[in-house]
């Protein structure tokens, strides 16, 4: 099993994309969820893939070859739910 304490990087993908991507990400191995981007993250309401961000660049890499574009891919400094706390957005 795997723990979401180690999901520390962002790949925000537009949200007509984001189940494709989740699934393409999962078909290839990666421990990857769905979250809300984080406020501080991204200017607006979007969904981002959290993952491993030692996984950030193989991952991104994966989701443009199959024609998913990322918009911004980004490392945080403590994993998602820790962001959410640190910067609640209000």
């Amino acid at each position: 099993m795997c723990d979401t304490l180690v999901l520390n990087g962002l790949l925000i993908v537009a949200q007509k994309d984001a189940r494709k991507a989740l699934e393409i990400l999962r078909k290839a191995h990666f421990f990857v969820k769905l979250f809300p981007t984080p406020p501080a993250a991204f200017a607006g309401c979007s969904i981002s893939l959290a993952l491993n961000s030692e996984n950030l660049k193989t991952a991104r890499e994966k989701l443009e070859s199959l024609g998913v574009r990322v918009l911004k891919s980004l490392y945080l400094d403590k994993n998602i739910i820790g962001e959410f706390y640190e910067h609640p957005g209000y």
